[in-house]
């Protein structure tokens, strides 16, 4: 079942996930730099730099034949994080709001 790669998969695939998480961090954190009291360059280097990384690391499996499949174990943790999120607010009622009120700036 796991041919050569024996738990290569779902590890590798867990640091993609991981990027996606990092990944949307920091573009939120770009979207929100002003209320946070960030710099807004940084969080977009590290979004872009994530991304980066999360294409040529789905670029590497994807041009391994034995370690294709290991993409689905990917596509089926974004779904299934989606769905979860989508059930939760069906159920809540909750909706999101981008900027349900203004965060005000750390004190430096």
């Amino acid at each position: 079942m796991w041919g050569d790669h024996v738990g290569s998969g779902p590890a590798t695939m867990g640091s993609a996930g991981f990027l996606v998480v990092f990944l949307a961090v920091n573009l939120a954190n770009v979207r929100l730099a002003e209320q946070t009291g960030s710099r807004r360059w940084i969080s977009a280097l590290a979004a872009g730099a994530c991304g980066i990384a999360l294409t040529a690391l789905c670029g590497q499996t994807l041009m391994n034949p034995a370690a294709r499949w290991h993409l689905w174990i990917l596509a089926g943790m974004l779904a299934l994080s989606f769905g979860i999120e989508l059930v939760y607010r069906a159920r809540t009622g909750r909706s999101m709001r981008v900027h349900e009120r203004p965060l005000s700036p750390p004190e430096r």
